[in-house]
Order: structure tokens, then C-alpha cells, then sequence
């Protein structure tokens, strides 16, 4: 009994004494402490952050890779995507009419159903890049209002004892 005592005791000092090594490694929990919520103006934009409004939803990437968290970036990386489908399948009636100009084979249905097509399937990509951007803020201000308590334990240099802190942070 007496041996374990001095064990548990000896172990304790052990932790209490070490350098703690938080600095160096990324945190456990997702939310940064000096990320700032992004307030959305409507359901297309425009986007505030910090209280600076941003020009384009692009710029939201920079707080969402420092978040790093997976189901926002996925949703970003969504969004991406079909705004890039959405811009070249904008393209696709003039490629259409330029190939065929040489030739003059184009009817005016064919045209008129690429054109359509076309317009179609850009709204179609735009609005559900939209959708997946939103869903992207929401995820993201989701994670910042988690609440968070972390533990931290230091030892003090000219003193050498430790210095134990703790926080709780919850954001409304």
C-alpha cells in the first residue's frame, strides 16, 4: 500500500513538472479563439465578417481552413465546384456556335436547346452552390459556438512550480 502511494504521488509530480507540450501540437478543439462568426446579409450573400463585408464568398475560405473542420471544408469545396460548372457550362453556346459557324449547320432549334440547356444547368449549379456555401456559414458558426473548457499546466520559470490554468469560453 505504502509503495503505491508513492507511486500515485511520484506519477502526479511527474505530469505536474513536465513541459507542457500544447504549444507545439494543434489544439483538441476545432474552434480558434480568435475566429469571429460570419453574419450572412440574405440567403445569396452578402457575407460580414468581422464586420467587414466581403466581396465574394471566396474570401470565406481563409477563416474556414483555419477552422479546419471537415464538413465545412467540404461544403466549401461543394461550393467551389459547381460555381466552376456554372461558369463553364456559360461557355458552352458560344463553343457551340463558333464550331459550327465554318459549316452554317446550325438550325435555330439546335441553337435554342443548347442555349436553354445550358442556362438551365448554370442556375441549377449556382443555386445549389448557394445552398452548399450557406450551409458551409452555418457549419462554421455552429463550431464557433461550441462551448469550450480547456486545462493548461506550466511551469513558471523563476519560481519552477507549476502554474495551472483553466478556462471555460461559451459564445452566445
Amino acid at each position: 500500500m505504502k509503495y503505491l502511494l508513492v507511486f500515485v504521488f511520484a506519477s502526479s509530480l511527474q505530469t505536474a513538472f513536465c513541459q507542457d507540450s500544447s504549444f507545439y501540437r494543434k489544439p483538441a478543439n476545432k474552434a480558434v479563439a480568435y475566429l469571429q462568426p460570419i453574419e450572412m446579409g440574405s440567403a445569396i450573400g452578402p457575407y460580414f465578417y468581422d464586420g467587414k463585408r466581403l466581396r465574394t464568398p471566396f474570401s470565406l475560405q481563409v477563416p474556414f481552413i483555419q477552422l479546419n473542420d471537415p464538413a465545412v471544408n467540404k461544403q466549401f469545396e461543394a461550393y467551389r465546384i459547381s460555381n466552376t460548372v456554372a461558369q463553364v457550362v456559360s461557355f458552352v453556346p458560344l463553343i457551340f456556335v463558333l464550331s459550327d459557324a465554318r459549316n452554317a449547320r446550325i438550325s435555330q432549334s439546335q441553337y435554342l436547346t443548347v442555349f436553354l440547356t445550358s442556362i438551365g444547368v448554370s442556375l441549377g449549379a449556382g443555386i445549389f452552390g448557394q445552398i452548399k456555401i450557406r450551409k458551409a456559414v452555418m457549419g462554421y458558426n455552429a463550431a464557433l459556438a461550441k462551448s469550450r473548457l480547456s486545462l493548461s499546466v506550466q511551469g513558471v520559470q523563476l519560481a519552477n512550480v507549476p502554474a495551472v490554468g483553466a478556462s471555460f469560453t461559451h459564445r452566445f
